[in-house]
Formats: structure tokens, C-alpha cells, sequence
């Protein structure tokens, strides 16, 4: 007769690394420039890649342990490429959210439903001609 072990399941939480929690600190130029690192170090991967499959196809195979860490790298580098440009799209999703609801933006709906379109927009050429004669 079977017996049934028990298995206490164990829910899957996500590793936090130390980079994860600084990438979101750093300013956008850094997370901009280890985006392109990031790019140029896959495509190089990449190009390995095809070259030893290339290789072996022509009857030489490339070391089982080069070749799967080179795969792990790849796979790796992909993640982290992911996760920075969705911190970077989060940025500048966020970045259009507080300019669509800042003040000046929420003033100038306002001024346009109480001033009708003629007044809002002398107004408007007005406030843009002070605004290029104090450049």
C-alpha cells in the first residue's frame, strides 16, 4: 500500500539582489548608458553564439561548459535588459502622469471650459510671445 507524503508547499517569492534596489535609484543617463552595455554585450554573445554553431555544423563542436555559460550569460544579460527598460518606461509612464495632472496643465483646461476657445487662445499667443521675448 502507497502512502501519501505530505509535502508542505512552499510559496515562490521573488529574489530581490542589491542591484535590483539600487537600479531603482539611479538617475535615468546611468540606466540609459547600462541599457547600451547591456545591448552591445548581447549582441557580442550573440555573435559567439552563432559563430560556434556555425562551427559545429562543420564538424566542430564548442565546449559543452563554454557554451552553456555563454547561453546562462546571455539569459542573464537579456533579464537585466529587461528589467532596467521597464524601470526606465515606469520613469517616464510616471513622468507623463505628473505632467498631465500638474497644475499649469489642470489651469489651462480650466481656463479653456470658463474663457471659450477665442479668449483662451489670445491668451494662449500672448503668454507664448512673453515667453519668447524673456529667451
Amino acid at each position: 500500500m502507497k502512502t501519501k507524503t505530505r509535502r508542505k508547499e512552499r510559496k515562490a517569492r521573488p529574489l530581490v539582489s542589491l542591484g535590483e534596489i539600487l537600479e531603482a535609484s539611479l538617475p535615468r543617463e546611468e540606466l540609459a548608458a547600462q541599457k547600451l552595455v547591456l545591448q552591445a554585450d548581447i549582441i557580442a554573445i550573440d555573435n559567439q553564439l552563432h559563430a560556434a554553431d556555425k562551427r559545429a555544423k562543420a564538424g566542430k563542436p564548442s565546449d559543452a561548459k563554454w557554451l552553456k555559460n555563454a547561453q546562462f550569460a546571455m539569459k542573464r544579460k537579456s533579464e537585466d535588459l529587461d528589467r532596467i527598460s521597464t524601470i526606465l518606461r515606469e520613469r517616464i509612464d510616471a513622468q507623463r502622469h505628473e505632467e498631465r495632472t500638474s497644475i499649469e496643465r489642470c489651469f489651462m483646461v480650466i481656463a479653456l471650459e470658463e474663457l471659450g476657445k477665442e479668449q483662451f487662445q489670445t491668451m494662449y499667443r500672448r503668454a507664448k510671445e512673453a515667453a519668447h521675448e524673456q529667451d
